[in-house]
Parts: C-alpha cells; structure tokens; sequence
C-alpha cells in the first residue's frame, strides 16, 4: 500500500490521462466536422455534381485541366 501523496499523484496522473484523451477526440471530431463542411461547400463552388471532374490531365498535350 502506497502512501497518501502517492495516492494522490496516481489519481492525478489518471485524470490528466483522461483529459488528454478528451481534448484529442473533441479536436479529432471538430476536424472531422469542419474537413466535412468544406468538402460540401467547394462541391456546390466547383459545381461537381453537374462536371464531376475536378482535375483532368492530358499526358499527349502535357496539360493540366
């Protein structure tokens, strides 16, 4: 049995732990949903749904639409 500081150094390395892994999954999911967001804005800018190709390449001509 460890003493009381230690007691409490574990607990607190068992809160920070659970914070960080907080923080990483709110900061994983806020990328998701802003990377998701701009993928459907630039959609309807680049009008994908009505010409689906972005980036066309003419090796013959070495051009790049």
């Amino acid at each position: 049995m460890g003493s009381r500081v230690e007691k409490l150094k574990l607990i607190r390395k068992e809160r920070r732990k659970k914070r960080t892994k907080g923080i990483i999954i709110v900061l994983s999911l806020f990328l998701l949903y802003y990377g998701i967001k701009m993928v459907n804005d630039h959609i309807e800018y680049l009008g994908y749904l009505d010409n689906p190709i972005i980036l066309d390449i003419d090796m013959e001509q070495g051009k790049l639409y």
